[in-house]
């Protein structure tokens, strides 16, 4: 279990590095189970202090050229 803590841990903070802005979620970037688990885990995180802000949005981040 804690090495997949330290994954999410990594994944999540790895949006947030070297700004102050909100983690934008973008559910068409990952599988339902990999979103699923980012998503508690930001929900956790975020009664923490200084706990990432974040938000979930539906659609992807990937632009299509």
């Amino acid at each position: 279990m804690t090495p997949a803590i330290v994954l999410v841990y990594n994944t999540a903070s790895n949006y947030s590095k070297g700004n102050n802005v909100i983690i934008t979620l973008h559910e068409d970037n990952y599988t339902t189970p990999v979103h699923a688990v980012l998503a508690a885990f930001l929900q956790l995180q975020s009664t923490w202090d200084h706990g990432f802000k974040w938000r979930r949005v539906k659609g992807s981040r990937i632009t299509k050229h």
